[in-house]
């Protein structure tokens, strides 16, 4: 399956600071949520950033899932400018 672009970032980010099993808890929280994970958009992102601080929160200090919020809160400007460049 294809992944959106906001999605790849995800992965890539939760790769990058948990190795696999960043993938598994991303897969998991989006379950909870109702997301498919390879679907992930903007408006998908407050909550699961939400259920993944908390999920990390067990896993990681609290500065590094801080900065892991803030990273997944920042690719809602991603979702803004692919949907202004598809737009024009």
């Amino acid at each position: 399956m294809e992944k959106t672009p906001i999605s790849e970032k995800l992965f890539e980010l939760m790769e990058r600071e948990m190795d696999d099993m960043g993938a598994f808890i991303l897969r998991k929280q989006c379950h909870l949520l109702g997301i498919v994970p390879e679907k992930v958009k903007g408006q998908n992102l407050p909550q699961l950033a939400e259920r993944l601080t908390m999920a990390l929160s067990s896993f990681l200090t609290q500065e590094k899932t801080r900065q892991i919020n803030k990273e997944i809160l920042a690719l809602t400007d991603v979702a803004d400018v692919i949907a202004k460049e598809t737009s024009s």
